[in-house]
């Protein structure tokens, strides 16, 4: 994942980044963080979310629903213009947009596990060619290994459900002709995802004195960030 907001935090800007770390154990619905930092003609824009604010779900695409789902909404945040809006005279070009998504990897372990489930059955196939009395021998140490094999996937599925949040994380940079004129950043997010509701805004941002930071919170009915 791209630290560049964090590294500026931490070194070109000497301020300490604790308080900046994203909070990777907090999933909240409805809510999300963004970071901000604009440095020279760069601003840079990292954005945390469940995955239920983007899509209504948080699995892997099951149906063909969903995956259009997926899609329409991976396509989207590609666009900038979806994401924010920033004012024209700052002359700003997007140069970078990183999505990424933990459905990808629980869509790998289902696979995975489909994978695990046709060696099962062909294994089973196998035993029956086997005579009766190496079979029943066979069949209790199958038995076994079914045993350790349940065991261990109700620890994994355990496992999942308890951890089983995904997220969204959405880099963006900006390049801009005139970063003198980018007063205000207005948040696009809310219109295409009602299900947000409240972004929580962590930024950096240069002032005559050198810079300023702080949170800012903002909702669909005020998205817009000025500094």
């Amino acid at each position: 994942m791209n630290k560049y907001c964090l590294a500026l935090m931490a070194t070109t800007l000497a301020v300490p980044a604790v308080g900046y770390e994203r909070q990777h154990g907090s999933h909240e619905h409805g809510a999300a963080t963004m970071q901000l930092v604009i440095e020279d003609d760069v601003l840079q824009l990292q954005i945390e979310t469940p995955a239920m604010n983007i899509l209504g779900f948080e699995h892997a695409p099951h149906t063909a629903e969903q995956r259009s789902i997926v899609e329409q909404a991976t396509a989207l945040l590609n666009n900038p213009e979806n994401v924010v809006s920033l004012p024209a005279a700052a002359q700003c070009k997007m140069t970078l947009a990183s999505i990424e998504s933990s459905l990808s990897e629980q869509d790998d372990e289902h696979e995975h596990d489909k994978a695990d489930d046709h060696d099962e059955d062909h294994h089973d196939h196998d035993e029956a060619d086997h005579d009766e009395e190496h079979h029943d021998h066979d069949e209790e140490g199958h038995d076994h290994d079914e045993e350790h094999h349940d065991d261990h996937d109700g620890e994994e599925h355990a496992h999942h459900d308890e951890a089983g949040h995904s997220d969204y994380d959405l880099d963006y940079q900006f390049k801009c002709g005139n970063i003198q004129a980018l007063q205000q950043v207005d948040v696009k997010l809310f219109s295409h995802f009602p299900l947000l509701k409240e972004l929580e805004v962590q930024y950096i941002v240069p002032v005559e004195a050198g810079f300023d930071q702080g949170v800012k919170h903002l909702t669909a009915a005020e998205p817009l960030f000025k500094f």
